[in-house]
């Protein structure tokens, strides 16, 4: 069993899966976003998630509302949540569009 998974661990570490027999590293984008393309992509998830926040809160429990401006707790856990919600989402739809990396 030590032998399987000692074989495994110089699998990984020269970036090849076992199971499927090349290097992992190839099978990810070789371009990614530059850093102002990242930039770019928080502040538009910062900006929807915000907006989208304060266009729900005549909905929201009176609990994750805002109520003083620099108060930290549930209403800025909300915020945050959205705006990450909105992130991953734009994240996702970039990955989406681009081409897959195997063909």
């Amino acid at each position: 069993m030590e032998g399987i998974i000692s074989l495994g661990a110089v699998f990984i570490a020269q970036r090849v899966d076992p199971e499927i027999g090349c290097d992992v590293g190839a099978m990810l984008p070789t371009k990614g976003l530059s850093r102002t393309g990242i930039f770019y992509l928080f502040l538009l998830a910062i900006l929807i998630g915000n907006t989208l926040y304060f266009l729900l809160s005549p909905i929201l429990p009176a609990a994750a509302r805002m109520g003083k401006v620099f108060a930290f707790g549930l209403p800025v856990l909300v915020d945050l949540w959205i705006c990450s919600l909105i992130l991953g989402l734009l994240s996702l739809s970039s990955l989406a569009g681009k081409k897959n990396p195997r063909s």
